[in-house]
């Protein structure tokens, strides 16, 4: 995962305990808005938004790939929208 610089995250407990840490005071909101299944991969289209503790907002678009084995999640990643220059 892009958030997490590289640290592996084993298990529910793990990422539930990473994403609290990483709200520092604030807030994060997330909202699927499109799937695509490729081979053992699930892509997720979407947004985040970054609540600040002062009431200030930092939004982000992006796509989070999830591989699967055994109907497990192997492997999470986080790639930000692309913006055309």
């Amino acid at each position: 995962m892009a958030a997490s610089r590289g640290e592996l995250l084993h298990g529910v407990e793990a990422a539930r305990t990473f994403f609290r840490d990483q709200r520092n005071g604030g807030d994060i909101k997330v909202s699927p808005y499109g799937f695509r299944e490729r081979g053992d991969c699930v892509e997720v289209l979407g947004w985040i938004r970054l609540i600040l503790p002062d009431g200030g907002t930092a939004d982000s678009q992006g796509r989070s790939t999830y591989r699967f084995h055994d109907g497990q999640i192997v492997e999470a990643d986080y790639s930000p929208a692309s913006t055309a220059a």
